[in-house]
């Protein structure tokens, strides 16, 4: 890389160090180069060479470019995944938040209903990814499932860890499952009896993939875990996998975020804290969630040697949290929250807006699916 590197410095910058970026002819090199020795040359830098020749405007280079040296990095920000609206922009920002100081935490705003938007309602149901439901026992105690789109996994060996008998002792013929049918993936989650935990006193959390493009029917992925709690967040082809577990056997109490890369899921971010961060969620390539006084963000990596970097500000005086939830499992856009005196929120996580729930209501702005739901996850949470 070093003689590329040089190659590189002699044909775009004058004998000055090559930091101060100096273009020797700019319009006259953008017209002189063809496309494919644009694309050649960008294909020797890493990103933050890649952005540094960008910031010259010396050539003009595709957005392809961008994507393609962010992917390897931060595969899950992407324009449509964020407030950006091109990966240059995205690639950008990325290496910005790596800088020593740098604050990147969405700053909250409250808004009135007006300003929040138009009706909100809930995504619709598509048949590609499944409301939380409780599945009966024996749609999962069949050899053979086979997916909306197609996609058919053996259950079989599966079927010996869940323990079936004490589940039809408690509860009869259903499980606490999630079956999400995707055009190039069948995920199904359990959270119940299982026999590898059971003995243990700990939760029961099996997470099963199929991938449409692998041969047979033995299932991909099986992850299985001893956690309190776990939910899945899907975004586009972006699948995260959050796990919560409290203190068992004097253990500090703990979080992961995971990420499905590779056919696997990769731990991105364990952290031991003594309460959970209320509603993780990835959006503009960074993890967010609420803290009590705070609001919270994290620049995470694929690159194992890229420092991971937390940011985090103020948001006591935009609304004081004491819960929050996801919305709609199917649109990680809207959270509520629960702040002093049970007064109810909506966060919308693309503007950054916090809007009182009740002037919304009254503002005509909540659909009944919408209202109904709200009023499920305050009930669930008394509960």
């Amino acid at each position: 890389m070093m003689h590329e590197n040089l190659f590189l410095s002699s044909i775009f910058f004058t004998t000055d160090p090559p930091q101060l970026w100096q273009p020797r002819c700019r319009a006259s090199l953008s017209s002189m180069l063809p496309p494919e020795l644009v694309e050649l040359i960008c294909n020797l830098l890493d990103l933050a060479d890649l952005c540094a020749i960008a910031e010259t405007e010396i050539f003009s280079i595709p957005d392809s470019i961008f994507k393609q040296k962010l992917e390897p990095l931060c595969p899950w920000f992407e324009p449509q995944f964020s407030c950006r609206n091109s990966y240059r922009e995205c690639a950008m920002e990325y290496l910005r938040r790596q800088q020593p100081g740098a604050k990147f935490a969405p700053r909250l705003r409250r808004a009135g209903p007006e300003e929040f938007g138009s009706v909100m309602r809930l995504s619709p149901k598509n048949g590609t990814h499944a409301a939380p439901l409780v599945t009966p026992a024996k749609e999962l105690r069949t050899c053979v499932h086979t997916s909306n789109h197609g996609i058919k996994v053996d259950l079989s060996k599966e079927n010996e860890w869940w323990d079936w008998e004490e589940q039809e002792e408690e509860g009869g013929d259903e499980v606490m499952s999630e079956i999400i049918s995707l055009p190039q993936m069948l995920i199904i989650t359990t959270l119940g009896n299982c026999q590898m935990y059971c003995c243990f006193g700990g939760g029961n959390a099996t997470v099963i993939v199929k991938f449409k493009d692998s041969p047979g029917l033995e299932p991909d992925i099986v992850h299985h875990a001893g956690v309190d709690c776990f939910f899945l967040q899907i975004m586009g082809p972006h699948v995260f996998l959050f796990e919560f577990a409290s203190s068992c056997f004097g253990a500090d109490p703990y979080w992961t975020a995971n990420y499905l890369h590779q056919k696997r899921f990769r731990e991105l971010q364990s952290r031991k804290e003594s309460e959970s961060p209320w509603h993780l969620i990835f959006y503009d390539g960074l993890l967010q969630y609420f803290e009590p006084k705070r609001y919270c963000a994290i620049q995470l990596s694929l690159d194992i040697d890229t420092k991971t970097i937390t940011d985090k500000v103020r948001s006591k005086h935009v609304v004081h949290v004491d819960q929050a939830h996801p919305l709609d499992k199917r649109d990680y856009r809207y959270s509520i929250i629960e702040g002093k005196n049970e007064k109810l929120y909506i966060h919308d996580i693309t503007t950054r807006l916090v809007v009182d729930a009740n002037q919304l209501g009254e503002s005509g702005m909540l659909d009944a699916d919408l209202i109904r739901r709200m009023d499920e996850l305050v009930i669930n949470d008394e509960s």
